[in-house]
């Protein structure tokens, strides 16, 4: 049986798995844009793959903690993780 800390951990996984893919579509959606939306829409993925790298560092730390300490890193964890989501949703409707 896993626990809190690797179920949590398997969901975190899965999400940075899945908006990087998203990442990659929101790049070659930036691509193939008008040249004057180009510029904004490299910046925004440029923003979003930082907040994605910092996502994936949020997550070894997070590994590298202790079951005992490990809640405690989470709050960092989750904010981070929030800011990302709200980010890719935001810029799905913008590149939409």
């Amino acid at each position: 049986m896993q626990t809190k800390r690797e179920i949590y951990m398997d969901k975190l996984k899965r999400n940075i798995d899945n908006w990087n893919v998203e990442i990659g579509h929101f790049e070659a959606k930036a691509e193939q844009s008008k040249t004057g939306l180009q510029a904004d829409f490299r910046k925004q993925v440029a923003e979003l793959k930082a907040s994605h790298h910092e996502l994936e560092a949020k997550l070894l730390d997070l590994q590298a903690t202790s079951e005992a300490v490990w809640e405690d890193v989470k709050v960092g964890v989750d904010a981070v993780r929030q800011a990302l989501g709200d980010s890719i949703e935001s810029a799905k409707h913008r590149f939409n």
